[in-house]
C-alpha cells in the first residue's frame, strides 16, 4: 500500500484546505494509506471513521518567527516514512518540500492551488527552480494553467500534471431547499447574485459592486448582491457601495460554514477574481445547477468549456460583467439550460472519488519510475 503524507499550513478553512480534507478520506477508500501534517495548530474536520484511518501530525508552529518547527517536520516525516510527500499552499511549497528532501523521501508532489498568480517575493524564483527540480510532479487544474505555470517557473512541461479538483456532491437543489436558503439569508423575490470568497484584493469583490452599479436601473432594482465571506476589504467594499449609491443592493453575510446549502437560494454565482486555481465554490454552484458568471482568469475557459457551462466576460470591466448579468436576468431559460448542462458535467467529472483515483494512479506511476531509476 502506498503511504502518502499531505503537508499544508492547516486543515481549517475552505479552498485548498477544504479540498484536502475531502480528498484524504477518498484516497483511503481507494487504497492509499494517508497522513496529513499541519504546520500550525488545526481542528480536524474528518469523521470519526476517517480519523481512524488518517494519521494527523500537528507540528504546532507557534508563530511565523518560530524556527524550531522545521526540525520537528523533518523528524516526523522520517518517523512516518511516507512513500510520497504531497505539499500544498505556500508553506507546503517551501517548508514542506525542503523537509521532504532532508527526510530522504522517495517522491515529492506539489499542488499549485493558485498557479497563475505571478507575484513572488525576492529570492523565491531561485528557490522555486531548485525545489521544482527535486519535485517529481507539480499538479495544476487545466491546460491553460499548465502552460502559464511552465513559463512562469521554467518547469519542463512533462513535469506538470493536470488533475482537476473534485468535490463531495450534496443533494440536488429542490424548491424546499431553495426556500429555506433564501429565508435564512433574508431574500424575498430579488434576483440573488452570490459572490463567495475571502474579501481581499485577488478576489476582486469591488468589481462585483461596480458591475451592479453599471446595470440598467430596472435590472439593478431587482438584484441582491450577496457577498459571502469576510476579510480585510470588507469596509472598503462597503464604502464603495455607498459611494455608488447601491448600498441597498449589497448584502454582506460574512463567513458561513453552510455555503453549499445557501447556494440553493442563489440565482447566479459571480466570480470576479483576478486569478484563481479551481475554486470549489464554482464546482459547488455547478453541482447545485446555479448559473455561473466569471471574469476571464486563466483556466476558466477550460472549466466552463468555452461558455458551454457558464458565461465568461470579455474582460474585467464593470460593463462586461453587467452585460452578462443583464442577459442572465433577461434570458432565464438560456441560463437554466447552461446550469443544467453544468450540473450533469460536474457530477460526472468533478467528483472527489474521480479525483482521488487520478491521484492514486499518479502516485503509483511516480514510485514505479523511481524504482526503475
Amino acid at each position: 500500500m502506498i503511504r502518502v503524507l499531505h503537508v499544508l499550513p492547516t486543515l481549517a478553512g475552505g479552498g485548498a484546505e477544504g479540498f484536502v480534507a475531502n480528498l484524504l478520506p477518498s484516497l483511503c477508500n481507494d487504497g492509499v494509506q494517508c497522513g496529513v501534517m499541519t504546520i500550525y495548530p488545526s481542528t480536524v474536520p474528518f469523521s470519526p471513521e476517517a480519523c481512524n484511518r488518517i494519521d494527523v501530525i500537528d507540528v504546532r508552529r507557534r508563530n511565523r518567527y518560530e524556527a524550531g518547527f522545521f526540525a520537528r517536520m523533518v523528524a516526523e516525516m522520517k518517523a512516518w516514512r511516507p512513500d510520497v510527500v504531497h505539499t500544498h499552499m505556500h508553506n507546503g511549497k517551501y517548508w514542506g518540500r525542503l523537509a521532504a528532501l532532508l527526510a530522504g523521501r522517495p517522491a515529492i508532489v506539489h499542488t499549485a492551488h493558485n498557479p497563475c498568480d505571478p507575484h513572488r517575493l525576492i529570492g523565491e524564483p531561485i528557490v522555486d527552480r531548485l525545489l521544482n527540480a527535486a519535485t517529481a510532479a507539480i499538479i495544476t487544474f487545466s491546460r491553460a494553467q499548465r502552460a502559464f505555470l511552465c513559463e512562469l517557473e521554467r518547469i519542463p512541461p512533462q513535469k506538470v500534471v493536470v488533475i482537476p479538483n473534485g468535490i463531495v456532491h450534496g443533494p440536488r437543489a429542490t424548491s424546499a431547499s431553495r426556500a429555506s436558503a433564501r429565508l435564512t439569508l433574508g431574500l424575498n423575490d430579488e434576483f440573488a447574485v452570490f459572490v463567495v470568497g475571502t474579501l481581499y484584493a485577488p478576489k476582486n469583490q469591488r468589481l462585483a459592486v461596480e458591475a451592479i452599479a453599471a446595470l440598467s436601473a430596472v435590472t439593478r432594482s431587482r438584484i441582491a448582491l450577496c457577498l459571502i465571506g469576510d476579510g480585510v476589504d470588507q469596509e472598503a467594499i462597503r464604502r464603495r457601495s455607498i459611494e455608488l449609491g447601491i448600498a441597498d443592493r449589497v448584502r454582506m453575510h460574512g463567513h458561513r460554514s453552510d455555503v453549499r446549502a445557501m447556494l440553493h437560494g442563489a440565482d447566479a454565482l459571480l466570480v470576479p477574481s483576478l486569478t484563481e486555481g479551481m475554486p470549489l465554490a464554482v464546482l459547488e454552484a455547478m453541482s447545485a445547477a446555479v448559473p455561473v458568471i466569471s471574469t476571464p482568469w486563466t483556466g476558466v475557459h477550460d472549466l466552463l468549456e468555452d461558455g458551454q457551462l457558464g458565461a465568461v466576460a470579455a474582460d474585467w470591466s464593470p460593463q462586461s460583467i453587467a452585460a452578462l448579468l443583464e442577459r442572465t436576468v433577461a434570458e432565464p431559460q438560456l441560463a437554466r439550460a447552461l446550469a443544467m448542462r453544468a450540473e450533469t458535467r460536474v457530477r460526472a467529472e468533478y467528483d472527489i472519488g474521480v479525483t482521488a483515483r487520478r491521484y492514486h494512479r499518479l502516485y503509483a506511476s511516480l514510485l514505479e519510475e523511481a524504482r526503475v531509476a
